[in-house]
């Protein structure tokens, strides 16, 4: 069964970033773009472990999401 994993990844006030699964209790933070991408990798790597061990297809989806404050 393939699984389609869809993240939002937030630029966070005091800086770095975040990111959450929407179905998943998964949650990782990096400092740079690049470093919570592979955070994410290795998030997912924990907890579909089995799944990976079967060679079952799991996809990700990365949204960017920031806020825009008007002063």
């Amino acid at each position: 069964m393939d699984q389609k994993i869809v993240f939002i990844i937030s630029k966070e006030e005091e800086g770095g970033y975040s990111a959450r699964a929407v179905d998943y209790p998964i949650f990782t933070q990096g400092d740079t773009f690049e470093e919570v991408r592979a955070n994410i990798l290795d998030a997912i790597e924990c907890h579909f472990e089995d799944e990976i061990e079967q060679n079952q297809q799991i996809n990700i989806d990365l949204n960017y999401q920031e806020t825009l404050l008007h002063a």
